[in-house]
């Protein structure tokens, strides 16, 4: 059953929720619809990792996910743009997102990862995405090569919005061990979201960015009358944590620099004496 995430200036949004409750962003002008997609949680098989594909309907936003698992360890999460298939044991192909120690709920009890994804895709894309511990056995999936789940790379489950894969099992970090085919006992959360951004009015200032998706600069642009002096701009992911903020401003037009910032959707807002000047949205892909 979806659920909403409800505009509130200046919230931290939490880590991934259970359904039918409320997400909070900061400095966004629509409300969200937010949902989960799930396999199963059915073991009879485990290893270290587990790799699978994605595949987008919609636009959507993934926020994170929920597995089974095994041990207290460290869970990494790690994604690349296009399909996992013939990347397994390639780690210069994939992109980091976190780490963290869990203690998980026990065998097919769903555990949260408490990691943001903050992974944007636009319909018809595929990510794969490669989840792994250092304990072993760290994920439980299903799965044997006597009572195989379905062919690999053969959608499990689907819904409106968001498709998920059958993928393999994959030893820390990176193999060599594969193990196929395999299948992710988890769940997904996501946001559907409007990734082609319009221009934003705020404050009776026309704000444009260009551009809109980006990957490594692009040009905001504040439309007023009145002199910027010493602006501040700070730029929010979509979670709600503030992931940059650029000081002494004094121009009509800023120049964004992506640098370190991950593929996703972000929000940012401008002010000049305390008062907001300027806000809007970008993505980068």
């Amino acid at each position: 059953m979806p659920y909403i995430a409800s505009p509130v200036s200046q919230t931290v949004r939490s880590l991934p929720q259970q359904n039918g409750t409320t997400q909070q962003h900061p400095i966004i002008n629509e409300v969200l619809t937010c949902d989960t997609l799930s396999t199963s949680f059915n073991e009879n098989n485990g290893q270290a990792g587990v790799m699978f594909d994605l595949i987008a309907i919609t636009d959507i936003l993934i926020n994170g996910f929920t597995m089974n698992l095994n041990g207290t360890g460290y869970y990494t999460i790690y994604y690349k743009a296009g399909t996992y298939f013939g990347n397994e044991t390639t780690p210069g192909v994939w992109t980091f997102i976190d780490s963290v120690q869990i203690t998980p709920n026990g065998m097919n009890i769903p555990t949260p990862v408490p990691i943001n994804v903050n992974v944007s895709m636009n319909a018809g894309d595929t990510v794969g995405f490669y989840i792994t511990g250092n304990t072993g056995s760290a994920l439980y999936y299903t799965g044997t090569n006597t009572m195989p789940p379905g062919s690999e790379q053969a959608v499990y489950s689907s819904n409106a919005n968001l498709a998920i894969v059958i993928g393999k099992g994959v030893a820390f970090p990176f193999g060599p061990g594969l193990y196929t085919p395999r299948l992710m006992n988890g769940i997904v959360d996501y946001c559907t979201l409007p990734l082609t951004i319009p221009a934003i009015e705020s404050e009776n200032n026309l704000v444009t960015v260009y551009p809109n998706p980006l990957s490594t600069t692009a040009k905001i642009n504040i439309e007023n009358s009145s002199i910027v002096k010493d602006a501040q701009m700070k730029i929010y992911n979509s979670s709600g944590d503030e992931v940059r903020s650029v000081v002494n401003i004094n121009s009509h037009e800023i120049i964004l620099d992506r640098k370190s910032l991950a593929a996703g959707l972000y929000f940012f807002e401008v002010a000049d004496e305390n008062k907001i000047i300027g806000n809007g949205k970008f993505v980068i892909e």
